[in-house]
Parts: structure tokens; sequence; C-alpha cells
């Protein structure tokens, strides 16, 4: 009986150890495949979800705003569209997270969300810490002002000495250390664009420089503030016959996501070819243009 007790246990014991093991050798086969750079199946992983996470910070209309649609607030806007396409297409749910702009990527390295859509431009400095799809829309530099006081804005150099406001972790960001910066101009970073609003309407600063888009919906809902059309901005075009896309505006997604990628340029081309993409952005500006009104 002590014979048969005592083989059990060792039985037991050579169970756990070959468990254990087996555990360890998964365990090291992720960090390697980690430490090489290899990364799991992000499309499979949704699938298998059944729920992609877009993540956005909402606040960047006509791309991304808060609205109220049937007396309900709601995340709305052209990039919401293309998430929920990209969502059907994929056969999945959506669930948008809403965080800073400037936490956007950090997320996305975190695995917080597993794409990013918010007016997000194609550089080569955020390519190094993810991968893009192709550009869905092209915008330009502009200078919002408020009317009341457009004076002494009308070209670059006549910024010196100017206070503008520039959205943090934006390209508009990398524009004012290149052009503006350097001449003298005095820059107020601010992570939301909502407070920049604020703060042009007060007159603490005298313009931001922002999306063309963005500023056309602002000023369509805000009769103190225009664009300054005499105020032409230099730009800085990365792109290239290899990157065409460069300076458009794109979804993120992390690094080695071929098969996501693939599927996300699918919903674009589709959307850009039957019209439905200039549709969603005609659409937000207007519902985003009402918003403001209210």
């Amino acid at each position: 009986m002590k014979n048969k007790m005592l083989a059990k246990i060792i039985a037991m014991g050579l169970a756990a150890v070959s468990a254990l093991s087996l555990l360890a050798g998964c365990t090291n086969a992720d960090a390697a495949d980690a430490a090489s750079g290899k990364s799991k199946d992000k499309l499979a992983q949704i699938k298998e979800r059944g729920k992609i996470v877009v993540g956005m910070n909402a606040e960047f209309a006509p791309y991304e705003f808060h609205a109220s649609v049937d007396g309900k607030d709601v995340v709305a806007g052209f990039d919401v569209s293309l998430a929920k396409e990209i969502a059907k297409d994929l056969g999945v749910d959506l669930e948008i997270k809403e965080m800073e702009f400037e936490s956007l990527l950090g997320a996305l390295s975190a695995d917080q969300c597993d794409i990013l859509i918010s007016g997000l431009a194609i550089t080569d400095k955020r390519k190094q810490q993810a991968d893009f799809s192709k550009g869905y829309y092209k915008g330009k530099n502009v200078l919002l002002v408020n009317k009341e006081n457009m004076s002494g804005t009308d070209t670059v150099e006549a910024l010196t000495g100017k206070n503008i406001g520039i959205q943090m972790s934006s390209t508009q960001q990398e524009f004012a250390k290149k052009y503006l910066e350097p001449q003298g101009t005095q820059i107020t970073y601010i992570g939301s664009m909502n407070t920049l609003l604020l703060s042009l309407t007060a007159k603490q600063i005298d313009g931001i420089v922002t999306d063309d888009l963005v500023s056309r919906t602002i000023a369509l809902s805000n009769p103190q503030l225009t664009v300054n059309q005499k105020c032409v901005l230099p730009e800085d075009s990365e792109a290239t016959a290899e990157n065409p896309d460069a300076d458009s505006v794109g979804v993120a997604m992390p690094k080695g996501q071929d098969g996501l990628r693939e599927e996300i340029n699918k919903t674009i081309d589709r959307l850009q070819q039957s019209g439905d993409m200039e549709r969603f952005i005609d659409e937000a500006c207007q519902l985003s243009a009402q918003n403001m009104d209210q």
C-alpha cells in the first residue's frame, strides 16, 4: 500500500514539473517573440473577440466630436463613420475609446486599443511608432483668427511677437517649431482644441494654426472667427513617389499587422470609389455646425 502511494506521489510530482516546464517554455517563447519584434495577429484577435476598439480624441470637429442626436450625446464625425464601416466590413462590433490626443499613440503601443482613427496625419515620426493605412483625407494648414483681432496676421513674418495657439502632439506643433518659434512668435501649446477655441474667442491668443477643414467648420458656426485667407502658410510635404500618402490622414495600427491594414485599406477604397467618404465629410461638417449653433 505504501509503495503504491509513493508511486502515485512521484507520478504527481513528475506531472507538476512537466506542466511547469511547459508553462516556462511558453513564457520564454512569448518573451522571445516580443524581443524579436513579432506580434500577435491583431485581425484574428479582433474577430475572435467580436469587437474592434478604436481610440480617438473627440474634440476635433468635423473629424470627431460630441453631438446631440435625437436628444442623446454621441460621438460623431467622418472618422466615426469610417470606424463604423471598418467594423461592419470585419463583421464585428465597434467600441470607441476616448482619450487625450497626445496619449493616442502611447495607448496604441500599450494595447489599450486596436487602431486609432483621430485625424492623424501620416508622418515619418509617427511611423516610427505605428503602421498606417493608406490616406483617406489630405488637408492643409491655415490660420484661424478672431475677426476683431486679425490685424497684423496677414503673413507668416507678421506673426512675430504674436501669440499663436497650437494643439499639442499635432503636426502643427512641428510646423510651429520650424517656422514660428525661430522668428519670435509666442506659442501656446494646449492639448484640447476646445480650450484653444475658447482662448481665441476671448482674445487670449491671436490665432490658431490648424487643419483647413476643421477651421472652415468652426467658422461656419462661429461668426467671430474666420480663416485669414491672406496668410498663406508654407507647406512641408513629406510625400514621395514611394510614399504618396505622407501628410494625408490615415488609420494607425500596431506595427506588423499587414492583414489588418489590408482589410482597412479595402474599406477606404470602397468608400472613396463610391463617394461615401466625401458624403461622410459633408454630413459631419453640417452636423458639427448645427451643434455649435445650439
